[in-house]
């Protein structure tokens, strides 16, 4: 799950379920899923734009001149053509706010430095906003779309290493506070809550991954765990009352064979 329409009654998700990666949008009282794009190459990361006019996602294939390269584009809720937002390289992530004339941010690395730029769903690339280094980051700018929090890196990436800090900034950069998350070990992703009051945080454990729910002062509750260590998150609806939550499974196999 990657977003919600703005009435809050349907999820917009990825899914690879007949071989490609496609988008898909799923009423949250029905368990079929509508395909909403098609195409050459691949379409993930479903995001609704601040007006809810668009969705806008990610989109790559083999015509691309580099192959670090995709783009960003963006198709009426309501059904239309595909249009071009903007070129991007060295692709992280990018999430936009939920109010008319808010701003979108898109996060690109290159070498060992992250770049999180403003962009807008219609004119295309606006200021670049900080440069942080890699490893942490994941930046999620607010519902009203006046600040951005992202997970500060670990100084050190290496097992056992402690990534349990939050910074929010302004749209100029500047730190408005940094939060220390009460008994997190490693924050894996950071999506904000539907009334600004807190977090919706991934957080890797020595044998799981947990979803925390973390509030501005850092404390920190449990509200889902599961065995496997792999990412997690949850996308908040915009009226608050619900969580749509990816949650990973494994299955493997052990076979014995006979030497002959």
């Amino acid at each position: 799950p990657m977003s919600w329409t703005p009435d809050s009654k349907t999820v917009l998700l990825q899914s690879d379920r007949d071989g490609s990666m496609r988008i898909y949008r799923q009423d949250i009282d029905t368990d079929r899923a509508e395909l909403i794009t098609s195409g050459p190459g691949t379409q993930r990361i479903p995001r609704i734009s601040p007006d809810g006019h668009f969705v806008i996602f990610l989109g790559e294939d083999s015509t691309m001149p580099e192959r670090s390269q995709a783009r960003l584009v963006r198709v009426p809720l309501t059904g239309g053509g595909a249009e071009e937002v903007l070129t991007t390289v060295g692709f992280q992530g990018f999430n936009c706010s939920r109010v008319p004339r808010g701003a979108c941010l898109i996060s690109e690395k290159l070498d060992r430095v992250e770049t999180v730029t403003q962009f807008d769903p219609v004119t295309g690339r606006g200021p670049k906003i900080i440069e942080v280094p890699t490893g942490g980051a994941n930046p999620a700018i607010s519902p009203d779309g006046r600040l951005i929090a992202f997970i500060v890196p670990a100084e050190v990436q290496m097992p056992g290493t402690i990534q349990n800090k939050i910074r929010i900034i302004d749209l100029h950069g500047r730190t408005v506070n940094e939060i220390t998350v009460a008994n997190a070990e490693y924050l894996l992703s950071l999506d904000w809550s539907a009334d600004e009051a807190g977090f919706f945080c991934g957080d890797l454990q020595p044998t799981s991954t947990r979803l925390l729910h973390v509030e501005r002062n850092g404390a920190s509750e449990v509200l889902w765990k599961q065995p496997a260590r792999d990412g997690i998150w949850a996308v908040p609806s915009p009226d608050g009352r619900h969580l749509a939550i990816l949650n990973t499974k494994r299955s493997t196999n052990v076979w014995m064979v006979e030497n002959p």
